[in-house]
Order: structure tokens, then sequence, then C-alpha cells
């Protein structure tokens, strides 16, 4: 009768274990940054910091969906900075450097495109409004399915 306990005993712990190791997998592989992200994260223009500029903020953003509506990868960073218009147009010079086109442009702010393999990147930088604190400047990027 011990025995067939026993038994009983190591069937459940062994059920156990495999699910937990399972649920362990999972969680690992949702932890991971999905293919969008990382081709933000490959892009210079997610590390590039403007000339005498200092990091104030930083986001990332996994896509995903809520309530159905998709919701897309992005990177999104807020410097203080001296002077935001030059530091502007060093991002623009920057994003040229490195394959970006622009698609739109006015005083303080531009938009610009690349595609990369799967994924069509879109990258905004312009003057931000703080209330009540000048000088800041955002850079965000977004990635879209090609």
């Amino acid at each position: 009768m011990e025995d067939r306990g026993r038994r009983r005993w190591r069937g459940a712990l062994a059920v156990s274990v495999t699910v937990g190791a399972l649920v362990a997998g999972v969680l690992f592989l949702s932890l991971r940054p999905g293919p969008d992200l990382e081709a933000l994260r490959a892009d210079p223009m997610a590390t590039w910091t403007p000339p005498a500029g200092h990091l104030t903020r930083s986001h990332e953003r996994e896509s995903g969906s809520t309530l159905g509506k998709p919701g897309y990868a992005g990177i999104t960073r807020i410097f203080r900075t001296a002077d935001p218009q030059a530091a502007v147009t060093a991002a623009q010079a920057q994003a040229h450097r490195h394959g970006w086109r622009t698609r739109w442009q006015r005083e303080g702010y531009f938009s610009a495109v690349r595609h990369v393999p799967g994924w069509r990147l879109e990258l905004s930088v312009g003057r931000a409004s703080v209330t009540g604190v000048p000088g800041n400047l955002y850079v965000s990027l977004a990635a879209y399915p090609a």
C-alpha cells in the first residue's frame, strides 16, 4: 500500500516539475524582445545623443494589441540640450548618414523613414514641450510590418 502512495507522489511531482518547466520556458520566451524592437535597437538613431545633450528619459515598448487595436514597437528618448534647434539639425544629418529619408520637416521638427528587411521604421525628432522646462528634444522610433 505504501508503494502505491509513493508512486502517486512521484507521479504528481514529475507532472508538477514538467508543468513548472513549461511555464518557465513560456515566460522566458515572452520576456525576449520581438524582432521589431530588435530592429529598432539595431538602428544607430536609437542610441544617438545630441551634441552636449543629456538623456533625461528613455522608454521602450513592445508590440502587441489592446482590445484588438495593434500597438507597434517603439523607442522614445528625451534629452535636455542648450540648443534644441541645433540638435534637430544634427539629428537629421546623422539620420541621413544612416539611410533615413526625410518625409517632412519644418522648423524644429522632422520625420523620416527607413526600410529594413521585414520592417518599415519611422523616426520623429523635434523640440519637446515639457511645461516649464525649455531646451528639450525628443527622438522617437517606431517599427511597422513592411
